[in-house]
Order: C-alpha cells, then structure tokens, then sequence
C-alpha cells in the first residue's frame, strides 16, 4: 500500500553562486513543495534517466504563490529556497527505494541568483 507523507519542512536561505555537487530522484512517486508564505524559490532539474544529462538541466525561478510537483524520476536538486521558510512537502511513503543520488562533484555546475 502506498500512502501520501505530509511534512513540514524548514528550509534555510541559499548562498549564491551555489555549486551543484548533486541531483536526486524519486522513481516511485512525485514530490511536491509548498511555501507557507509567499516566496520565490528555485527549482533545478534535469529530464528522467539513468543519470542527469548536464545538458539538458533547466532552472527556473518559482514566483510568488506557486508550489512545485516534481513527477516521479525526475532530477532535481533539493528544495533550494531564497529566503528562511517553511513549506509543505508531499512526499510518497510506501514501500521500496524511492530516493536516488546522483553525485556531480566533478561537474562545474553553478547556480546564480540575484533577488
């Protein structure tokens, strides 16, 4: 049985340029974040595969009053938030593996940004 995880998550303001040493994926269910107040944060991610195609990452800036669902298998890099802010996060719980890591260490991938 698989049932939905609901968590409330305290993410810590980002430092840019930030280097990206990493993506992860969740094969067996989507994610989703939702702000608890209005921000802007970012989202990072790469189309589903064996490992992320460093060129076909995408960025994008998360305006005002929107969440994110990241599908299942899709790369991204954890929840990079531009400001101290809780969200909600939801979260597949259920049996089986349904984190995995990419380590990009030896990638030269940075992430700018200016508010």
């Amino acid at each position: 049985m698989v049932s939905l995880l609901l968590v409330f998550f305290s993410a810590l303001k980002r430092s840019f340029p930030m280097k990206v040493d990493m993506m992860e994926k969740h094969p067996l269910g989507s994610q989703a974040f939702i702000p608890m107040k209005e921000t802007t944060f970012l989202a990072f991610v790469a189309p589903e595969g064996n490992k992320p195609n460093i060129n076909k990452i995408e960025s994008f800036i998360i305006p005002k009053g929107i969440g994110v669902n990241y599908n299942p298998g899709i790369w991204h890099f954890p929840l990079i938030s531009t400001e101290d802010m809780n969200f909600l996060v939801v979260d597949r719980l259920g049996e089986g593996d349904n984190l995995v890591l990419h380590n990009l260490n030896n990638e030269n991938i940075t992430l700018e940004f200016q508010a």
